[in-house]
């Protein structure tokens, strides 16, 4: 004979109610992050609190590579043993890592440069696996920074992209500034590194190669070692764009780039929408709708740069 304490409960868990809920595991959310990015997680568990229904309450796992691609596998295959409901991607490689360790877990991808090409869809109206998230890859984006140099520096000559070469999305990002650049009198050279250890030394290298400003651009190996990035382009006399703000108030001089702490807290929404039953292909991959646009005078200052007035009145963020 059943209990009157398991008729109720089954009968709960039938209709939905507060004890199903209390059946029921806690959620499970992962993190995947080629570095660390403390900020852009604060504001996704910050998004995520607000959301209602206590599924904001879900457990929350990181999974981190410290920087080194090497490690991703690894550290994935222990988030998959933790059974998540939903996984935020960061960055190209771990949505590369969990393409092909994953096809039945959903992914919520942030900022993928471009979704189709690296095959984590056939398609971003309708997703066609298991990914979806935010496309990154914003057509003229790359212009726009080249412009803004430009602009900010008109005897500039030579102009380092700070990016692995073998990142998955350095084809996509290197391509638009390679075409652009001689429309504006400017030659680009590559500040590339391949592990941590490089990742200043590059910039080193990129001042010696007659670099007159770099654009820093997101990448795991990197994200970790921003504050010493910006440490050391100011004592090269430097100037930087980033893609940030948060590069913006450890001292780059200049950011221009999707609002990326936008990203996270929609990131936040989308697995919210995930874990309370909705499909990944009816979530379409949504294109950023805000950039960023930065000025820090302090450091512009520092560095002999006279930032014009029509630069400035068009920022919004500028660091006195």
């Amino acid at each position: 004979m059943i209990g009157r304490r398991a008729l109720l409960a089954a009968l709960a868990a039938a209709l939905g109610g507060p004890a199903a809920a209390q059946g029921r595991r806690r959620a499970r959310v992962g993190i995947v992050l080629s570095g660390a990015a403390p900020a852009y997680v604060e504001a996704f568990k910050k998004a995520f609190a607000t959301l209602s229904d206590g599924v904001a309450r879900a457990d929350i796992r990181l999974a981190e590579a410290g920087g080194d691609p090497a490690a991703l596998p690894t550290a994935i295959a222990e988030l998959i043993e933790w059974r998540p409901d939903v996984i935020i991607s960061a960055a190209g490689r771990t949505h590369l890592a969990l393409r092909d360790a994953t096809a039945s877990i959903p992914v919520v991808v942030v900022a993928a440069v471009d979704p189709v090409a690296i095959g984590l869809t056939g398609s971003v109206a309708r997703p066609s696996r298991n990914f979806t998230g935010s496309v990154g890859l914003i057509d003229g984006l790359m212009q726009k920074r080249l412009e803004l140099l430009r602009e900010v520096l008109p005897n500039a000559k030579r102009v380092a992209i700070h990016l692995d070469p073998g990142n998955p999305n350095f084809p996509a990002t290197i391509r638009p500034v390679r075409e652009f650049a001689p429309r504006l009198g400017l030659e680009i050279i590559v500040a590339g590194y391949s592990h941590r250890d490089a990742v200043v030394a590059a910039l080193d290298q990129a001042k010696a190669e007659g670099a007159d400003a770099v654009i820093v651009l997101p990448d795991g190996i990197a994200l970790a070692q921003m504050d010493a990035i910006a440490a050391r382009v100011a004592l090269l006399r430097l100037p930087t764009l980033g893609f940030n703000e948060n590069e913006l108030r450890l001292g780059l001089t200049f950011v221009l780039g999707a609002d990326r702490m936008q990203l996270w807290r929609d990131a936040a929404a989308t697995a919210d929408r995930i874990l309370r039953g909705a499909k990944v292909a009816d979530i379409p991959f949504q294109e950023p709708t805000k950039i960023f646009t930065g000025v820090n005078l302090k450091a512009a200052r520092a560095m002999g740069v006279d930032v014009p007035l029509s630069v400035i009145v068009r920022a919004d963020e500028v660091i006195e």
